[in-house]
């Protein structure tokens, strides 16, 4: 979700927490 990685951007493995929805 594009969203997550809006949210995380500070997470490196932003695509794997994309994958499992949200943390």
């Amino acid at each position: 979700m594009t969203t997550t990685e809006t949210i995380v951007p500070n997470m490196t493995s932003t695509t794997t927490i994309s994958t499992t929805g949200i943390t």
